[in-house]
């Protein structure tokens, strides 16, 4: 077993979740352990110039999880354990172009000024291949737990998410 492995396991065994690990309840979950509000919101393309498929911005007061708006369900499900996995491994949170990321805290809290918010997230500008490699490693075990039931995962997403997967492992 690999590394990577055996840490994403003892993670998803502390995670303490109970029942299938759908996004919603991994979201309400980690909400509750970190005691503040973790937003989804979908971002432009030009947001992402610099991350694979997806981002996660964090704060002492709120966590903001990105995923492209054009994209495939499965792999935006997948996506966003990916960010959720940094979070639950203890990673810190992501940065991205700042102009875009104007544009979209505007647009996801409109009633704060989002140069205020912006000096409140915590950075990061790469997470690493063993992070990196940690966090899709869990992401899977959460998407295999969440399809344990053979009916949650048909044939066509069960596909969908092995041609989406296929390109993260190798790169990662």
């Amino acid at each position: 077993m690999t590394s990577a492995r055996r840490r994403a396991e003892e993670a998803l065994d502390e995670l303490g979740l109970r029942g299938p690990a759908t996004v919603d309840a991994l979201v309400h979950h980690l909400a509750e352990q970190r005691q503040r509000p973790l937003l989804v919101e979908t971002a432009p393309a030009a947001f992402f110039a610099d991350t694979a498929c997806g981002a996660w911005w964090e704060s002492e007061h709120l966590d903001l999880v990105f995923v492209p708006e054009d994209a495939d369900p499965v792999l935006r499900d997948h996506t966003i354990r990916h960010e959720l996995a940094h979070m639950i491994l203890r990673h810190r949170g992501s940065a991205c172009a700042g102009d875009v990321l104007r544009e979209v805290l505007a647009r996801v809290l409109p009633d704060l000024d989002p140069d205020t918010v912006m000096g409140s997230l915590h950075r990061r500008s790469d997470y690493g291949v063993a992070a990196e490699r940690e966090a899709e490693v869990l992401a899977s075990l959460l998407t295999l737990r969440d399809a344990t039931d053979a009916d949650r995962l048909g044939d066509r997403e069960a596909e969908a998410l092995r041609h989406a997967l296929s390109g993260r492992l190798r790169r990662g």
